[in-house]
């Protein structure tokens, strides 16, 4: 059973997305939250990433390979596409949770992605097993893709 406060805390997570595009409203750094545009920069964020991720699977799938130097390259994009993600999403959160409760709402956020973390690898073996590690990589690049299709969504519908 989920306690009154984790179903207040979900509640807030859920308003986020739908007072994010109503900054006019609050009074907390409304100017500062419209130049920065969250959504633009999660949704390039989770592109170029996912391009990325979608470019290792290629080059295991296709036997190229990867030397040292490509493989470091992809992984500095990563590094900088994950800032790109996790800096405007807790803004976000930040921006539109009441001070009361943005603690119950940080816990959530942390605890999905946390979830997400211990799942992945198992459903990417699973992935592997029926086909190759590639094709694995090429499924977690699409899945951010999908991920940034749904931001850019979110930011045009304001």
């Amino acid at each position: 059973m989920i306690s009154r406060q984790a179903k207040r805390g979900i509640n807030d997570l859920l308003k986020c997305r739908q007072n994010v595009f109503s900054f006019d409203r609050h009074k907390r750094a409304p100017q500062l939250a419209k130049a920065k545009r969250p959504f633009m920069w999660i949704g390039a964020g989770s592109m170029i990433g996912g391009l990325a991720v979608v470019l290792l699977g290629f080059y295991e799938s296709s036997g190229v390979g990867t030397n040292i130097f490509r493989f470091i390259a992809i992984f500095g994009v990563l590094g900088i596409t994950s800032a790109m993600v996790v800096v405007p999403f807790r803004t976000i959160i930040q921006n539109n949770v009441a001070a009361d409760r943005i603690g119950r709402v940080t816990a959530l956020s942390e605890a999905a992605n946390t979830i997400a973390l211990l799942f992945a690898p198992f459903i990417g073996a699973a992935i592997a097993s029926v086909s190759s590690i590639g094709v694995a990589f090429i499924c977690g690049g699409l899945v951010n893709l999908v991920i940034a299709t749904n931001a850019f969504v979110l930011r045009n519908q304001n």
